[in-house]
């Protein structure tokens, strides 16, 4: 009896399989041959642009934005995976929420914990009610929406 309901719940914990995204899909990666934590090298790479072209374009948008190019790339820098531990990128963080809900709306990982890096530090902390909520209520294993 016991044998059979341990046979049950591995049957049910395989049906819903999630497939990492596999390492030339990723676009929102760190390179790990960049100046300063890889950044601009990574997504010129994955958008086929020029590398200073793309530190150009952050070197404008700092001082054009007063500084908030700055933040982007810090937060960025600390989200993105490098390109050699996306493997590692796709494991359980800080309660789980950003990889559960990447799978659940088949978005890179790297992209949804930079906007909620984002969305708490411009919203003064309350996104961090929302993500604890979002623990609660997403499924550990979600299926995708889209």
């Amino acid at each position: 009896m016991q044998q059979s309901q341990h046979n049950n719940s591995q049957h049910k914990s395989a049906d819903v399989v999630y497939h990492p995204t596999d390492n030339q899909d990723y676009k929102w990666v760190r390179s790990s041959n960049g100046v300063f934590a890889g950044v601009c090298e990574g997504l010129a790479r994955s958008l086929n642009i020029p590398t200073w072209a793309m530190r150009l374009l952050w070197i404008i948008l700092t001082f054009a934005a007063f500084g908030t190019g700055l933040i982007i790339y810090l937060i960025l820098a600390f989200c993105l995976p490098d390109e050699h531990s996306i493997p590692k990128s796709e494991q359980s963080k800080f309660m789980g929420v950003c990889l559960r809900l990447s799978r659940a709306f088949n978005i890179e990982v790297g992209v949804i914990r930079a906007l909620t890096v984002f969305l708490a530090l411009a919203s003064l902390g309350v996104t961090i009610v929302g993500y604890i909520i979002l623990h609660f209520v997403v499924p550990e294993r979600p299926q995708p929406l889209f």
